[in-house]
């Protein structure tokens, strides 16, 4: 795969070229879900839309879900910070907090903190239904049947370990955005490299997150 790597800017001037040259927009609406319908919260960290269609919003004081109409709110999981949200089968919601990953059962309403080290959890991406992946601010993860990995991409305390977002290639390539640069890892040989811009632009190698393309990895600066 040929990478290039491009910040939110070449996004943003490809929609204005389209503009310019006149190209049709697809009508859009807005609008607003706060506290007065019924958030914990108006800070909203993550959101993610699962196998159903129900949208799940994770926001500073707790999981909320989203039929279109209504939301519901989980008033035992109201003390958590929510960073990311991740669909690991029909039951199973990966949540990552603060300080720790839950496993919410959907079905049931149980609550599971699974064995992860103390640490801000910045993604989640699925591998298959018993294993993902767990980006923080200490290190990338491996979880298999419940039983945690870690991954370095560099030794020693270096911003290239604090893993912000995760996309998936195929069935073996992992991209990563981190602090100090773009990460790959092969799942299946667990080799990982680390890809920096040049220097020369403020934080440009100081990832937030990133999205994938046809033969690009877009990225995110600060």
């Amino acid at each position: 795969m040929k990478l290039r790597i491009a910040t939110l800017i070449l996004l943003l001037l490809i929609f204005a070229m389209n503009e310019a040259l006149g190209k049709s927009v697809i009508p859009t609406s807005f609008y607003n879900i706060t506290t007065a319908e019924g958030l914990p919260s108006n800070t909203v960290g993550a959101i993610k839309k699962d196998s159903t269609g129900f949208i799940w919003i994770g926001t500073k004081t707790g999981l909320c879900r989203y039929d279109g109409c209504e939301i519901k709110t989980y008033p035992f999981l109201a003390e958590d910070d929510i960073w990311t949200i991740e669909e690991l089968d029909n039951e199973i919601l990966l949540i990552g907090t603060r300080t720790c990953v839950k496993s919410f059962n959907r079905r049931t309403s149980q609550v599971e903190i699974l064995n992860i080290p103390s640490a801000i959890v910045k993604s989640i991406k699925k591998i298959d239904r018993n294993s993902f992946l767990v980006g923080t601010d200490s290190g990338l993860y491996i979880v298999e049947n419940g039983r945690p990995q870690r991954i370095f991409f560099e030794t020693g305390l270096s911003p290239s370990n604090h893993v912000t977002s995760i996309i998936r290639e195929n069935d073996s390539i992992f991209w990563l955005s981190t602090a100090n640069g773009l990460g790959r890892m092969n799942l299946k040989t667990r080799q990982t490299s680390i890809y920096r811009m040049e220097e020369g632009i403020t934080n440009s190698n100081n990832f937030i997150c990133l999205a994938k393309g046809i033969n690009h990895v877009y990225l995110v600066v600060p």
